[in-house]
């Protein structure tokens, strides 16, 4: 191959999973208000894409927002979107 030409190679990435990538909550409080709201990605979240794929652990990642004292969990993703 000339030394011009760069070969083409194709990288495999492994999935994010909630070993390799432990949930992160981002805590929002608000003045004058007890208790605090934490935002996340979709815990369990199992999804393949181009830029990586998703192989996450539900009850790991419910154990890690258990952890931060949440007593309710809101998602604000539609029916689809969870399938």
């Amino acid at each position: 191959m000339p030394a011009n030409v760069k070969e083409r190679t194709t990288t495999i990435l492994k999935p994010k999973t909630s070993e390799s990538d432990p949930l992160r909550i981002a805590p929002v409080s608000i003045d004058g208000v007890s208790g605090r709201i934490g935002l996340t990605l979709c815990p369990g979240k199992k999804q393949g894409s181009k830029s990586g794929s998703w192989a996450r652990d539900l009850d790991a990642d419910l154990k890690v927002i258990q952890s931060f004292g949440a007593v309710a969990l809101v998602t604000l993703m539609e029916d689809h979107e969870l399938r």
